[in-house]
Parts: C-alpha cells; sequence; structure tokens
C-alpha cells in the first residue's frame, strides 16, 4: 500500500486535518443490494460522535466515509450525505487498495501510521471496528 498516496487522497478531502500519528478508518459504502437507500444508510448506524469519542480513547484517529460511485449511491438523501461527509471513491481507488471486491452495503479498513492495516470484508458491527485497533495497537 502506498500509505503518502492514500494520505494525500484524503486530505485532498475539504476540511480534513491528517496528522502524522493518525490512525485511518475506512467506512466503506458499496453499491450492492441495490435497495433503499434511506434504509442503507442505517445499516452501520453507530457511527456517531460518541463512537468516535470512544475509538479516540483508544488511539488518535480520523474516521472516512466513502462511498462507491454509483447510480445508487446518487440517491443518498442529502441529509444523510452532510451528516456524515460521504466522499466518493474516485476510480475505485480504496476499493482496490483494501478490498478484493465489493460486499454487501460495505466493509471497513484501519490503518496504522506506519501503514500496517487490516480491512474487513462486508457488513461489520462496531465491535469489529475496535478489535481492529486493538490488535493494530499491539
Amino acid at each position: 500500500m502506498q500509505l503518502n498516496e492514500l494520505k494525500q487522497y484524503l486530505r485532498d478531502t475539504p476540511s480534513t486535518t491528517l496528522l502524522n500519528d493518525d490512525y485511518i478508518v475506512i467506512d466503506y459504502k458499496s453499491s450492492v443490494p441495490e435497495d433503499d437507500p434511506v434504509q442503507y444508510m442505517h445499516v452501520q448506524n453507530f457511527w456517531n460522535k460518541k463512537f468516535t469519542k470512544k475509538l479516540n480513547k483508544i488511539v488518535p484517529c480520523k474516521r472516512f466515509e466513502i462511498f462507491k460511485e454509483h447510480g445508487r449511491n446518487d440517491t443518498f438523501p442529502d441529509k444523510y450525505k452532510k451528516e456524515w461527509n460521504w466522499i466518493p471513491d474516485i476510480n475505485d481507488y480504496i476499493l482496490k487498495l483494501f478490498f478484493p471486491a465489493e460486499a454487501l452495503y460495505g466493509s471497513v479498513a484501519v490503518i496504522r501510521p506506519d501503514g500496517t492495516f487490516m480491512a474487513y470484508l462486508g457488513e461489520y458491527e462496531e465491535e469489529r471496528v475496535f478489535e481492529m485497533v486493538e490488535k493494530l495497537k499491539e
């Protein structure tokens, strides 16, 4: 993985400050299944300020919400786009970098400041993210 290239890609997003000692957590929304976008946005509804604050008590981190460019994702209500600051995955850059394929609803990747990472393919719960962070912290 090209860590500097990834950091530059993420820094190019609006209002993003990424420090050298930050872990990076990527919440990746896929384009499958093609169902109701509102329901789709609620699949991992644990992503909130409380969860992020708890995660930052373990390691300093920045969370990025990235979605696969696909017609169905254009139908996300503006409310959710603003609430989570969604970033399009231009040319499937993130998908190709961390995941072997698209999975139902999405996936998650956690990247340590030195570039070591863990990725989980498919729908996940908040406990999975904590486990990944703890393993990478060791």
